[in-house]
């Protein structure tokens, strides 16, 4: 289980790093959920990847941590399913409208996260 959620946190400071190399990358990534029902992808990624958080969090060294990333991944899975898709495309699509230092900026989160994760597995 530590090593799952090591491997989330890998997954999660790669895309960070990606991002802040790659704002374009951001940019297409954001776009893809504006399209259709794609939104709703996002929410069945992100409630069982949470659920999974929340158990796996009992064994890891700061369980408090892997836990609190697991319930914000599973509010953001329904925040999604209840805003609906057409929400979430437009907030999407303001995202992608910023400038390249802005998107710099927000990939700090993920790259935040992703280390804060694989040292609190």
């Amino acid at each position: 289980m530590v090593m799952a959620v090591k491997a989330i946190g890998i997954v999660i400071l790669l895309i960070g790093v990606v991002f802040m190399i790659m704002p374009k990358a951001m940019r297409s990534c954001m776009s893809f959920w504006t399209r259709g029902w794609n939104a709703l992808l996002g929410a069945l990624i992100n409630v069982p990847l949470g659920a999974f958080l929340l158990y796996a969090a009992s064994e890891c060294r700061v369980m408090w941590f892997v836990a609190t990333i697991g319930i914000i991944a599973i509010v953001k899975g329904v925040l999604i399913v209840v805003l609906g898709p057409a929400r979430v495309s437009k907030a999407a699509v303001a995202w992608t409208t910023r400038k390249d230092f802005v998107l710099r900026l927000i990939a700090v989160m993920p790259i935040a996260f992703g280390i804060l994760l694989i040292f609190a597995a």
